[in-house]
């Protein structure tokens, strides 16, 4: 008799090789799982299955949906800033194996560039300044604005094939100065029209007058 022990994004099942219980993984299912528990298995087989099930489950589930992040914007920035997924022949972004938080890390120019994937769904963000090896807790009122390429749409509703999120970083009086830079694309909730990628409010920092990409 098996019994179900919660939906996961793997699939581990019980199997029976000469008499002794196992477990097989099945990658093919890696979305849409669900783990099982053979209750003829001894109490440390189950113990060890469920050990493995959160591994795995906590390892296959982030990859399908945004991680929280720590994000470090150089120390003093104030502008708009992006992040460009998908991105040929650039790093990927830092991650925890075990653990669930994602590390950005933006260059004075406000521009980030990675390889790593956009994944779908809400994550939360801790800010910091950083300014060689220091670092400082950003508050959130100095995050404002921003989309996701989810809500961005060429003028005929077709999406771009670039995949980002921008945002403006500075006090709440700076921000209000550059709305505009974006908000003038608004048509509705969740969608933005641009004609080309150059729409973008371009980024740069504003305090100490660098030049915008």
């Amino acid at each position: 008799m098996r019994r179900q022990v919660f939906g996961i994004c793997v699939v581990i099942k019980p199997w029976q090789d000469n008499g002794r219980n196992s477990v097989i993984i099945e990658p093919s299912a890696v979305k849409y799982g669900v783990g099982f528990v053979d209750e003829n298995m001894t109490t440390s087989n189950k113990s060890l299955l469920l050990i493995l099930l959160l591994l795995l489950t906590q390892v296959a589930c982030e990859e399908e949906h945004r991680r929280p992040a720590n994000i470090y914007i150089p120390d003093g920035y104030i502008g708009w800033l992006r992040i460009e997924y998908d991105v040929p022949n650039t790093p990927k972004l830092k991650r925890d194996f075990f653990g669930p938080w994602e590390y950005q890390r933006f260059p004075p120019s406000g521009l980030l560039q990675t390889s790593s994937e956009l994944n779908d769904g809400a994550a939360s963000a801790n800010y910091f300044y950083y300014s060689g090896n220091e670092e400082k807790p950003l508050s959130h009122d100095m995050i404002n604005g921003g989309i996701i390429s989810f809500c961005v749409v060429k003028p005929d509703g077709s999406r771009w094939d670039r995949h980002f999120i921008t945002y403006f970083v500075g006090p709440k009086e700076d921000y209000l100065k550059h709305e505009h830079e974006l908000e003038q694309f608004k048509k509705g909730e969740c969608r933005y029209v641009i004609s080309g990628f150059e729409d973008l409010p371009k980024v740069g920092n504003l305090s100490v007058n660098a030049p915008a990409m």
